[in-house]
């Protein structure tokens, strides 16, 4: 097993909005592609930030140098006319199509105002967010122009709608299989589900649902293959407690890490298991050239940050592994979602969005790591 060296840290986009929810993947030329959300910022107005908007796209920017330089305009994955854009994530198949996902939030004005000034009233408080389901969007030429985007839709779903937030796997047959988060209709539980497609996510079927353990609250699956092809599913918790916060410092044993493991490609999972790794934050895994594994995620207690785990090929070692702490600057919970790529020149770039004391702007950052 090697050792992850920190090189340094980077700014992958930043300008005057408010940039989150980066995802990236390496190009068949070596080029390195991340995606993310970008809305405008308003904490000025406000004095607070919202994950929640109606004027969110999806948006990219590209590196051709190991990260040195990046695009100073971001290329644009989807804009809707009324819907604000959610969480765009990439995977790039096997014939050089890039697959975006991603989900939509509607905004409704509540029938009784809030006059307020101090709070985000613009959201929060007179405005209420609803779920306008996942999609899925293809380019064919590097990213350049995307096809209309297609709901995820599949027999079963039965009104059903669902975010998605996490990689697509390629399976040996070309299809791909993908892990979604589905509420039910007042939004007050949600299963994750696996829904696979064999003509590159324009059309879906249900593959099966992964049981979850009592009082925990699951979202935000992210899929990996191991060499050997068995499926895991990362999936980010929230103990179910009225009498305490998740996000309250001090409370992780509220946001375990669970993981379910597929043997049959997707069909069937297993109950899921709880692991050590705690965060109120979506978990990240890369296969990297060694065979290793990299898991990353943003560390939502103090030290906020980021942190990760090498993990050996079959993660067998994961409720042993060691974590790291590579970022601890965070100023609170707002940072993370970990993305990472292993780029041409072999060192990793973990990307993820953070804010400093100093500038409260949210940006897209990245952490270049070597194995040793």
């Amino acid at each position: 097993m090697g050792q992850l060296k920190k090189i340094k840290d980077i700014t992958v986009y930043k300008d005057e909005n408010y940039c989150t929810f980066p995802n990236a993947i390496v190009l068949r030329d070596g080029t390195i592609m991340v995606s993310f959300r970008q809305a405008p910022d308003w904490q000025k107005e406000f004095s607070d930030v919202t994950h929640g908007d109606p004027s969110s796209i999806g948006v990219y920017v590209k590196s051709s140098d190991n990260g040195k330089t990046w695009l100073s305009k971001p290329g644009l994955i989807y804009r809707h006319f009324f819907y604000g854009v959610q969480d765009p994530c990439l995977s790039l198949l096997n014939n050089g199509t890039i697959l975006s996902t991603f989900f939509m939030w509607k905004f409704n004005e509540r029938k009784s105002t809030v006059t307020d000034s101090v709070k985000p009233h613009f959201i929060n408080d007179n405005y209420e967010m609803e779920m306008m389901d996942a999609h899925s969007t293809r380019s064919y030429d590097g990213g350049e122009t995307w096809d209309n985007p297609i709901c995820i839709d599949y027999a079963g779903k039965n009104g059903l709608r669902s975010s998605v937030r996490g990689n697509a796997i390629e399976l040996n047959d070309g299809s791909i299989i993908l892990g979604i988060a589905v509420y039910d209709k007042d939004m007050s539980k949600r299963l994750i589900r696996i829904v696979k497609s064999f003509n590159q996510g324009k059309t879906w079927e249900k593959l099966a649902d992964i049981v979850h353990p009592d009082g925990h609250f699951m979202g935000e699956p992210n899929l990996f293959k191991t060499k050997s092809g068995k499926l895991v599913c990362f999936m980010r918790t929230h103990v179910n407690d009225p009498e305490r916060n998740v996000y309250d410092d001090g409370n992780n044993d509220m946001s375990p890490m669970h993981v379910s493991y597929s043997y049959g490609e997707g069909k069937t999972w297993t109950l899921p298991e709880k692991t050590k790794y705690t965060s109120p934050s979506p978990f990240h895994a890369l296969q990297l050239k060694s065979g290793n594994v990299l898991m990353t995620y943003g560390h939502r207690y103090s030290p906020y940050g980021i942190k990760a785990v090498l993990l050996n090929e079959e993660l067998t070692d994961l409720h042993d592994a060691k974590e790291i702490l590579i970022r601890d600057d965070g100023v609170n919970v707002d940072l993370g979602y970990t993305s990472s790529v292993q780029m041409p020149n072999d060192d990793v770039l973990v990307t993820y969005y953070i804010f400093s004391k100093d500038d409260t702007t949210r940006y897209i950052s990245g952490t270049i790591l070597r194995e040793e």
